[in-house]
């Protein structure tokens, strides 16, 4: 059976998939994440989440980051750090 699995980061990918693969699961990962500010941060993120799908062998998908659309969904005085 597949399923399609949310990941913030690398480290909550690796409990889960792995059980879920135990279990029989067909895990594809999907790393949705616009929310994640500063974009360097998201970035490490995703690179991490690449180097653990790469070895462990898990399809991940990677929309695009646009982190202006959840900034303005949220209101984007209230979430952006003042400098």
């Amino acid at each position: 059976m597949k399923l399609l699995l949310h990941t913030c980061c690398a480290p909550c990918l690796i409990y889960p998939a792995q059980q879920l693969k135990k279990q029989g699961f067909q895990v594809t990962g999907f790393f949705y994440n616009p929310n994640i500010y500063p974009p360097e941060e998201y970035q490490k993120r995703r690179m991490g989440v690449v180097a653990l799908s790469g070895a462990d062998k898990i399809e991940v998908i990677f929309p695009e980051y646009i982190p202006s659309e959840f900034l303005s969904a949220v209101g984007e005085e209230k979430t952006r750090p003042k400098r």
